[in-house]
């Protein structure tokens, strides 16, 4: 059995759906002190890590297909993105960021740099290309003072500018 099946005394882990109607109905605050319990069990808290990634994925937390929704004229409005921020080391949640509606990495990044940055320190954070802006960069040079790993969105340009770029 898993261990965070274990802690929290699960017999089957939870479907998927049933997690989304939970996040809906929980407040912010409340899950995230549900994450740091969770967390205290999961790593061996040090002061600084080598290296964080950051990601995340979107999904509708409807069981209807595509097709059936446009055949029956019942559309989808609903829409989860979360954003997670994972230590490489040890494989353990750092941070994560859940909003209700479609919204780009780069305006999610801040507040996932920042929780994870509290949690625990890091020499380096790993992102993908949606999380290049000048803003993200800027925060983790100036205000974290660490180092990024990121691939240059390059939108077809002859040409990128920016400071960290």
């Amino acid at each position: 059995m898993n261990i965070v099946q274990e802690q929290l005394q699960l017999k089957e882990i939870l479907h998927y759906s049933t997690l989304c109607t939970f996040s809906k109905r929980v407040p912010a605050n409340g899950l995230n002190q549900l994450f740091r319990q969770a967390c205290s069990f999961m790593t061996e808290w040090k002061n600084v890590t080598s290296v964080v990634a950051i990601d995340s994925s979107g999904f509708t937390p409807d069981s209807a297909s595509t097709w059936y929704s446009f055949r029956t004229g019942k559309t989808r409005h609903d829409y989860l993105k979360t954003t997670i921020s994972v230590n490489t080391t040890d494989k353990s949640l750092l941070s994560f960021h859940v909003t209700h509606s479609r919204c780009h990495d780069s305006q999610i990044a801040h507040i996932v740099l920042r929780a994870s940055y509290r949690v625990k320190k890091s020499t380096c954070y790993v992102m993908d290309k949606a999380y290049d802006s000048d803003r993200t960069h800027q925060l983790i040079h100036e205000d974290l003072e660490f180092q990024s790993m990121t691939p240059v969105r390059d939108w077809h340009a002859s040409c990128v500018s920016g400071k960290y770029r």
